[in-house]
């Protein structure tokens, strides 16, 4: 066992060895990459979908200003990715996946706040007209969305998975995420 360190929580056989597992630990890398996969749905198109009258309602944007501000965070997100690659490349998937993770959620969080923080920005800036700035706000929260949710923690998992070393890495290969993915879709919708 390993002593507790900054160092060795970074460590692959901290907190335990996995060539120590009575079975292959692929198995379990592939079940917590499904689950990091799931868990980026609010990043997904398809998980901002359900939350669009309810923006359209709260920001008072229109479809095609709110479609707009959707296009930039996609487009600026995916501007971004190569750079959060070299970060995975970095600090591994450990440590991405974990600010993969806090990023989602604090943008999760400011995107359920976004129009109460539109209201107190628009009264320090009365000149500003409430459309701009909320559009503005969206832009910002898409932004975070689609980089931490779809991007980084997508990417995490799916690399993760690709690295996989062992002897049944083939057969691990042959139940790819997006069937799981598709599964977990089919049975909540």
């Amino acid at each position: 066992m390993l002593k507790i360190t900054p160092k060795n929580l970074l460590h692959p056989d901290y907190p335990f060895a996995p060539k120590n597992f009575p079975f292959f630990y692929g198995w379990i890398i592939l079940i917590v990459c499904t689950i990091g996969v799931i868990m980026s749905i609010p990043g997904q198109t398809i998980g901002m979908s359900a939350f669009t009258d309810y923006l359209l309602a709260a920001t008072g944007l229109s479809r095609l200003q709110l479609s707009n501000a959707y296009f930039f965070g996609t487009l600026t997100s995916g501007l971004l990715l190569p750079y959060g690659g070299v970060l995975l490349d970095r600090f591994g998937a450990r440590v991405t996946v974990v600010c993969a993770s806090v990023g989602l959620a604090l943008t999760l969080c400011y995107l359920s706040f976004s129009d109460r923080l539109t209201t107190l920005v628009s009264n320090a800036f009365p000149r500003i007209s409430d459309s701009t700035i909320a559009l503005l706000m969206l832009i910002l929260g898409f932004v975070c969305l689609r980089f931490s949710g779809q991007g980084m923690l997508t990417m995490t998992s799916r690399t993760t998975l690709g690295k996989t070393k062992a002897r049944q890495k083939s057969i691990i290969h042959q139940f790819p995420i997006d069937l799981f993915f598709n599964l977990f879709i089919s049975l909540v919708l």
